[in-house]
C-alpha cells in the first residue's frame, strides 16, 4: 500500500504513503478490540454478514473512490481494516457451529491461515510488480473468494452433538432399560429386638 500511493494516480507523497498502511492496521486493532462487545450483543451470522459486506464495500470504494483520491483511499483502508478485524475468529466460531471442531482440527485452522499469509502476500507481490494498480483488484478478489467460502460455512445445517451420536443415546436407553427390567432385592430389616428375632422367618 506504501508503495502503491506514492505511484500514479493518487501519486502521493512519502509521508503519505506511509501513513496509509498505518491507517489500515489502526483499524484492524480496533475493530478487533470493537468485535469483543459487539459478540455480546449481535449474533455470529448477522456479525459476519455485517464484516463481509463492509470489507466488499471498501474494497470497491478503494477500486473506484481510491484511485482519484488519497482521503477516499484512506477512508476505504479504514473501512477494509474494521470488516477484516474478527473475520478469522468468527470463522472458526462459524464452523463449529456447523461441525465437531476438534482441538487438531483447530491447529489446522491456524496452521493454514499461517500459510495463507504467506503464500497471499507473494501472490499479490507478484501480480503488482508489473501493474500495481490492481492493489484495490486484488483485495477485491481476496474478499469474494472469502465471502463465498464463508457462504458455504453457513448454508450447512446446525451441528448437534445429540443427533450426532446415536450409538451412545441407545447404549444409555439399554442401561435404563436392563436398570429396570433388574429385580430389586432388598435383604430383611435386622430384628431389633431377641423376641423380633424370634419372629424373623428363616
Amino acid at each position: 500500500v506504501a508503495a502503491t500511493s506514492t505511484l500514479p494516480p493518487l501519486s502521493a507523497t512519502r509521508e503519505q504513503g506511509a501513513l496509509a498502511p498505518s491507517i489500515f492496521w489502526g483499524a484492524l486493532l480496533a475493530g478487533r478490540l470493537l468485535s469483543i462487545p459487539i459478540a455480546l450483543c449481535v449474533p455470529l451470522k448477522a456479525m459476519v454478514v455485517g464484516e463481509l459486506s463492509l470489507a466488499l464495500l471498501s474494497c470497491a470504494a478503494l477500486a473506484s473512490v481510491g484511485q482519484a483520491s488519497f482521503a477516499g483511499a484512506c477512508a476505504s483502508l479504514a473501512g477494509l481494516g474494521l470488516g477484516c478485524a474478527a473475520l478469522y475468529p468468527a470463522g472458526i466460531m462459524l464452523a463449529r457451529q456447523r461441525a465437531p471442531v476438534s482441538g487438531a482440527a483447530v491447529s489446522r485452522f491456524i496452521a493454514c491461515g499461517l500459510v495463507g499469509t504467506m503464500l497471499a502476500p507473494s501472490a499479490v507481490g507478484a501480480l503488482l510488480d508489473g501493474r500495481p494498480c490492481l492493489l484495490a483488484y486484488a483485495e477485491l478478489g481476496f474478499v469474494v473468494v472469502q465471502t463465498a467460502c464463508y457462504s458455504a460455512v453457513a448454508a450447512l445445517p446446525l451441528y448437534s452433538a445429540a443427533s450426532a451420536s446415536p450409538s451412545s443415546t441407545s447404549s444409555t436407553h439399554e442401561v435404563e432399560l436392563k436398570s429396570v427390567e433388574a429385580p430389586s432385592r432388598v435383604p430383611p430389616p435386622a430384628p431389633e429386638s431377641p423376641e423380633d428375632w424370634r419372629a424373623a422367618p428363616g
